[in-house]
């Protein structure tokens, strides 16, 4: 078995409609795209804050038709924003800049080949 894992920057931008002020500096809607080579998908990230303080979110990727993906091991600390999609195998790792409005990082996505 192999393992092919693809790195794909991101940049992911707040969107209007922000909370005013939310409990986390990631709360909200942001927006972005995958781009690898000359593929660009455009996905949307909601991070919303839980009762107990957790951080929940979901991704949309419209040019796929996918929506309300519920993301995993969603985190924020010390400036580094991160989740997973395991049903897809992907990964997520990006850096808030200083004026919190954009977090720039890597999308990775290992995928498994079986060969025979």
């Amino acid at each position: 078995m192999r393992t092919l894992a693809l790195a794909l920057q991101v940049l992911l931008f707040a969107t209007a409609g922000f909370a005013q002020q939310p409990a986390s500096p990631v709360a909200g809607s942001w927006e972005g795209a995958i781009e690898a080579g000359a593929v660009r998908l455009r996905i949307g990230v909601t991070v919303t804050v839980q009762p107990d303080g957790t951080l929940r979110a979901s991704m949309d990727s419209p040019d796929q038709g996918a929506y309300g993906l519920a993301l995993d091991d969603v985190t924020f600390a010390d400036g580094v924003l991160k989740f997973a999609l395991k049903r897809a195998g992907g990964t997520f790792e990006g850096r808030l800049n200083a004026a919190g409005t954009e977090v720039t990082g890597t999308w990775t996505q290992g995928l498994f080949c079986r060969s025979s």
